[in-house]
C-alpha cells in the first residue's frame, strides 16, 4: 500500500492509498507445437501454446518481436522458415 498525502497553506488535506503489486514471477508459458527440436519439410510452421499469468491480467506474447494475437490464454500461428529451417523475420 502506498499513501499520498497534499496539503495546502489553509490546512486543507486529501490523502490518496493506492495498492500496488509487485510481479516477480513471469508468466506460465507452455508451447505445444511445434516440439522442440522439430525436423520439419515445410516453407511455414505452426506455432502453437498456452500463456497465462495468475497474479496479473495483460499478458503479452511476442514471437520474433512481433505481437502475437491470442484468445482464451492460447495462441495459434502460422510462421514462414527460410530453406535451412530458421525462422524468418
Amino acid at each position: 500500500m502506498i499513501n499520498i498525502t497534499a496539503s495546502d497553506l489553509a490546512g486543507n488535506l486529501k490523502t490518496e492509498t493506492l495498492q500496488v503489486i509487485i510481479d516477480s514471477i513471469a508468466p506460465n508459458l507452455n508451447i505445444t507445437s511445434p516440439s522442440a527440436n522439430a525436423i520439419l519439410n515445410t516453407t511455414h510452421v505452426t506455432v502453437s501454446g498456452r500463456v497465462d499469468d495468475a497474479r496479473v491480467p495483460g499478458v503479452t506474447v511476442k514471437l520474433n518481436g512481433q505481437d502475437v494475437p491470442f484468445s482464451n490464454n492460447e495462441f495459434n500461428v502460422e510462421i514462414a522458415l527460410s530453406r535451412r529451417g530458421k525462422m524468418r523475420s
